[in-house]
């Protein structure tokens, strides 16, 4: 479940889904004019990950139009659509083949470790029944759409709860028993419960927990930034999270205010687990792009090995978007957002009129170290003292429902 599909248990359609639609388009578009050049030269193959160190013939050079020499036409491609300058790429060549790398190739394999085990682990974790989800469900309503499945509320005739539905096709099944096992064995409760599970000769559903208040997306604005203790209190929680399911080796990867999800109870959860994996694994779950450019973490881009502080990075954006109403290079082209995180200092809160605590740009900064050795861990967070500015359960619970429409 990632992008727009974080509805699966929230109402309403988030006022930002857009984030993640403008890079699928952008990767769209990359693709067909990578699917043009390779008609156009039959013979051409994508080699492995090009860098100085693997591709002796791809070399810097300024007097090209995209600053290297020796870049394979779908490559050059990619790069002069990604909007990163030749100005840029002749200062930083390094940096940008190693985010065209991570770009067309994905992100580097897990170092191996017990993979069949955790393997069967989550399959165990799957209540997959094998029937039809309509002799249980009824009055569905569409929420949203994701790029794995349709999102809906519906009512559950066995107890009237109402719960949220993920629908996708039968297709799908392989890529989301990871999601739905690893979800099933995160039992959290800042962590939106995954119910069961059924597979029909169509389609999958999967059951949710329903967070009716929708996305913190929608309560994030750059108009009206939210008020530090507003934001200490959704951090806490979403570190407490994050701390659980790093104790279980797991990381989610996808951490964004699209994938933190609200009650109008002041219920703070994480949802959304198509990314995420466990460092037992042998291998990324995806040869896409894992997670949302914005949020990524530097050594991530990088292609280096990374661990749970990836997730620390993107909670770290998230918080200043909390505070800023929108991420860092929101505005930027994604593959040259990609360029800038790896090579600009990390960055900070802009207010610098006093309006935040000490204790608050001191957190930003053990979010936002660029080293992740350096960069503090999720328990490690849960103990600094700009969460002892968090509101209370009921203060947020009405700011919810005086921001999204619930009197």
């Amino acid at each position: 479940m990632s992008g727009s599909s974080n509805k699966t248990a929230a109402a309403g359609g988030g006022a930002r889904a857009k984030r993640t639609s403008i890079f699928q388009r952008v990767t769209g578009a990359v693709k067909d004019m990578i699917v043009g050049v390779e008609e156009e030269e039959e013979e051409f193959t994508i080699s492995a990950p090009f860098g100085f160190q693997h591709v002796q013939h791809v070399t810097a050079d300024p007097r090209s139009s995209t600053g290297f020499s020796g870049l394979p036409p779908a490559m050059k491609s990619v790069l002069k659509a990604s909007g990163i300058s030749k100005e840029e790429a002749t200062r930083n060549p390094k940096a940008v083949l190693d985010v065209l790398n991570f770009h067309m190739e994905g992100p580097p394999a897990r170092m191996p470790n017990n993979r069949q085990s955790m393997a069967k682990k989550i399959k165990q974790a799957v209540n997959m029944k094998r029937e039809d989800y309509k002799r249980n469900f009824t009055d569905l309503k569409k929420l949203g759409q994701g790029a794995s499945g349709v999102v809906y509320s519906a009512r559950d005739k066995r107890n009237g709860k109402t719960v949220a539905l993920k629908i996708a096709s039968l297709s799908e099944l392989s890529e989301l028993i990871n999601e739905i096992g690893l979800q099933s064995m995160s039992k959290h409760p800042n962590i939106v419960e995954c119910i069961e599970a059924y597979q029909s000769p169509k389609d999958v559903c999967i059951v949710m927990e329903l967070m009716l208040g929708g996305s913190l997306t929608d309560c994030c604005s750059v108009s009206h930034p939210m008020p530090e203790p507003l934001i200490a209190y959704v951090t806490k929680r979403m570190l407490m999270a994050l701390a659980f399911m790093h104790r279980q080796y797991r990381l989610h990867r996808d951490i964004k205010s699209d994938n933190i999800l609200v009650d109008f109870d002041g219920q703070v959860k994480i949802a959304d687990f198509g990314f995420a994996i466990s460092l037992t694994t042998e291998e990324s779950k995806r040869t896409s792009v894992v997670g949302t450019p914005y949020w990524m973490a530097p050594e991530l881009i990088r292609g280096q090995e990374y661990d749970n502080k990836v997730d620390v990075w993107s909670l770290g954006i998230t918080v200043l978007e909390m505070a800023e109403g929108e991420p860092p290079l929101l505005n930027e082209a994604p593959l040259r957002a990609l360029l800038l995180i790896t090579i600009n200092p990390p960055p900070k809160l802009k207010d610098t009129s006093g309006r935040w605590s000490n204790a608050f740009v001191h957190f930003m900064s053990r979010c936002l170290d660029p080293k992740p050795d350096k960069r503090s861990s999720a328990e490690q967070l849960l103990m600094h003292p700009f969460l002892r500015n968090a509101c209370s359960t009921e203060e947020f619970a009405r700011f919810t429902r005086a921001k999204l429409g619930k009197k």
